[in-house]
């Protein structure tokens, strides 16, 4: 994950997200398949991933990094 700052504004960028699920036919019984396999087909959004997953992702994305949503503590008595 990387934060870049410009103009007063900030864009966080997340790369090599992976998803790990619990298959009970695999035999260790997790599969580990990145982001990018699931959501890409030809370099294009897969219809499924726009329609249901992205939503997710995008609503827990937005929220980790809404800094809106911090208190900052100030204290400026030294």
């Amino acid at each position: 994950m990387a934060l870049q700052f410009k103009d007063g504004k900030y864009r966080a960028v997340i790369s090599g997200i992976v998803l790990t699920r619990s298959n009970l036919r695999d035999t260790l019984g997790i599969s580990v398949q990145p982001l990018v396999d699931v959501a890409l087909k030809k370099n294009a959004f897969k219809t499924s991933f726009v329609n249901s997953d992205s939503k997710i992702y995008d609503y827990t994305f937005s929220n980790l990094f809404d800094f809106n949503a911090y208190v900052a503590f100030v204290n400026d008595n030294w």
